[in-house]
């Protein structure tokens, strides 16, 4: 290749702009527009290659503001044809699918996704945990059959878990109406100070009777 155009400031920080010219029977090609054949017989493009090979720097090279390290390849013993197009018949057949399926998603995935959020655990934010402190979780479920999902210490007590219920229940500070159980068969929990971990609670499903 050989390098085209005087250096300027601009050119000398981003260095040559290098582009290929392949000369066909019919035309030629730059790199930076290989699908477009300039014609031999357009005046605009003879008077490009007369430029270059009078050593001269193309006008539309000049205003590119750098200097253009040009390749040529010779291929006039071949005519430039334009690449074929890329058919989209199939592309287009898979995206009318996609469409469809994707206007009636909404009908069809929004009735199982609201079914199971009122029978799936919800979060409680209210119990008090040391989050230095190990962690594990039971799952509450009220007498009103809402579920309830609590993260709580291994060493929470049994009984911070009587008045979370019976905060719940509207009746802060009372555990005397709270009754719970757990296991298989259930069995009924005792308002203890016994840790979740020690009652074997850990993972647990506490059932409010």
């Amino acid at each position: 290749g050989r390098s085209v155009g005087e250096a300027g400031s601009g050119g000398a920080r981003r260095g040559p702009l290098r582009l290929k010219l392949t000369l066909y029977s019919n035309g030629f090609t730059l790199s930076n527009a290989p699908d477009t054949l300039r014609s031999f017989t357009d005046p605009a493009n003879r008077q490009f290659l007369t430029e270059l090979q009078q050593g001269k720097t193309p006008a539309e090279f000049a205003a590119l503001g750098s200097d253009v390290d040009l390749e040529l390849v010779d291929e006039k013993e071949k005519e430039w044809s334009p690449p074929p197009k890329p058919s989209y018949t199939a592309f287009g057949g898979s995206g009318q699918t996609l469409a469809s399926s994707s206007s009636s998603a909404p009908t069809s995935s929004s009735t199982p996704a609201a079914a199971p959020s009122s029978s799936s655990p919800s979060s409680a934010t209210t119990f008090p945990i040391d989050e230095s402190l190990p962690t594990t979780s039971v799952q509450l479920r009220l007498a009103s059959g809402k579920r309830m999902k609590l993260t709580v210490n291994k060493t929470s007590t049994v009984r911070q878990v009587f008045l979370h219920v019976a905060s719940l229940n509207g009746t802060a500070g009372d555990t005397s109406s709270v009754s719970l159980s757990a296991g298989f068969p259930p069995k009924e929990l005792p308002c203890s100070d016994d840790t979740i971990e020690s009652a074997g609670l850990a993972n647990a499903v506490i059932v409010q009777r």
